[in-house]
């Protein structure tokens, strides 16, 4: 079964017996698929299954290239109307240089997709290299020195946490701070949603004002503080900079000032490595949603040396980080020109440049006149909208179909305004008419101003239609 996203589940009829094509039609607008074989496109797809013996892969990558999706003109439900796609032009080449473009663009594209695979592996390489890293740094199981000595250096012992901690605080709770003290645009809270990759990026919208700041003065954070999320991602942490001196840890955040013996940086490379995240996971409590405390934090045994050679470590991760990130600066930029590639190839495709042409082909006009002459004489299909309604068979109930020639000129704006706002699900359901036809008619009545979209306060409410007068 076929969906406008392709593959949706199966059946154990089929509606297609042969290979076909299947465009996207509501959701997933213009997304084209090549069923191959027996198929059943559901009622969210159109299908094309006769092509007149022209090659169906030539026209799987021309309806890519035209782009159908650009077509959708709703606001409430995404949709492609056919009569839009029919108006669409596009260069018809003989088919013998269909199926040379065809095969040409599947050698090609299947290069691509490779090199693409191959690309995509490169984000978790690059994860485990950074966690290896970490994870090397702040054992105790380094041994070279890391200034270019080769010779070994002795082990350092573990210690407590809590030998290297100065103080810890643990962000604010509820009674101390409410929504309602938030305004926009003061003193930044730092909770886990702003610590990323060792990095904090505050929201103008989770900020208090300076009074306020000045009451949760016990949860100010200093430059040299290491913030560490205290609730759901564990060792997601970082230290406190220059410019952030004087923000607030937020309520699920807390705050570690180490001693002088130890370097902030290091304790952040230590808190975030993977055997620590791990020993984190394992000792957080909580069924939903897993929570740190001071307990279980300042048990963590850490590798202590000296601050030289803390300091050493730091710039020999930072080193390797930046190798990363050019690396990664790379990937990315290699895998937008591959994503450039598809497009590209098929625009010259159509333009008549991908494969020579040969004289000696079939023209295309011929094939078209073929086409009209084998319509023209075809026998007359059976209308399937006849009548003032249509009976629509289901297993369990006859169910009433109207065409748009049945009901008002505002029939979805009558059902709105008696009714109330309903979901665009909703309003299809109690309008009566099919898929088409409502579609047809929501982009009526929008255009006309009758209809328009309304939503709750809550960010996860359903967008509703509304009468608009």
């Amino acid at each position: 079964m076929f969906g406008s996203n392709g593959v949706v589940g199966s059946h154990d009829e089929t509606l297609v017996q042969g290979d076909c094509i299947i465009v996207g039609r509501k959701g997933s607008v213009g997304a084209v698929h090549h069923a191959k074989g027996p198929s059943w496109p559901i009622d969210t797809t159109y299908y094309i299954d006769d092509l007149h013996h022209m090659p169906i892969r030539f026209w799987y990558f021309a309806l890519k290239y035209l782009d159908l999706g650009s077509l959708n003109r709703a606001t409430a439900i995404p949709g492609l109307n056919r009569t839009d796609a029919y108006k669409v032009a596009l260069a018809l080449p003989p088919p013998h240089e269909q199926q040379r473009i065809a095969d040409k663009l599947d050698a090609l594209l299947a290069r691509v997709d490779a090199c693409r695979e191959r690309l995509d592996r490169v984000p978790a390489i690059l994860k485990r290299f950074r966690q290896s890293v970490l994870a090397a740094a702040t054992s105790s199981d380094i041994q070279a020195d890391l200034e270019g000595n080769e010779r070994p250096q002795p082990r350092s012992a573990f210690r407590p946490l809590a030998d290297g901690i100065e103080e810890f605080v643990t962000g604010p709770f509820g009674s101390a701070l409410h929504k309602s003290d938030y305004v926009v645009g003061g003193i930044p809270l730092v909770n886990p949603m702003h610590i990323n990759r060792g990095v904090i990026t505050p929201s103008a919208e989770m900020a208090v004002s300076p009074a306020k700041a000045r009451e949760l003065s016990q949860f100010a954070l200093r430059e040299g503080d290491v913030v560490i999320a205290r609730r759901g991602v564990m060792g997601r942490c970082a230290v406190v900079t220059l410019e952030q001196d004087g923000w607030l840890c937020g309520t699920g955040s807390m705050v570690l000032r180490p001693k002088a013996e130890l370097d902030s940086q290091y304790l952040q490379m230590f808190l975030s490595s993977p055997t620590t995240v791990a020993m984190l996971e394992a000792d957080a409590v909580g069924s939903t949603m897993v929570n740190l405390n001071q307990r279980i934090l300042l048990a963590l045994r850490i590798v202590l040396p000296s601050l030289d050679r803390q300091q050493a470590i730091v710039r020999q991760v930072e080193a390797l980080f930046a190798y990363a990130d050019r690396v990664e600066a790379r990937y990315a930029a290699a895998r937008a020109q591959v994503e450039r590639l598809t497009p590209a190839l098929l625009a010259k495709a159509f333009r008549g440049e991908l494969v020579p042409q040969d004289p000696d082909d079939e023209p295309a006009s011929v094939v078209l006149e073929r086409i009209r002459a084998a319509r023209a004489a075809a026998p007359p299909k059976p209308r399937s909208r006849q009548g003032t309604g249509r009976q629509m068979k289901t297993h369990k109930a006859e169910i009433l179909m109207l065409n748009r020639r049945d009901i008002p000129d505002a029939h979805l704006f009558n059902i709105l305004r008696e009714r109330g706002p309903l979901t665009a699900e909703a309003l299809w359901s109690a309008s009566q008419l099919d898929i088409d036809d409502f579609y047809d008619q929501l982009q009526d009545e929008e255009a006309r101003g009758l209809l328009k979209e309304c939503r709750g306060d809550a960010p996860t409410m359903q967008r509703l239609l509304a009468a608009a007068a």
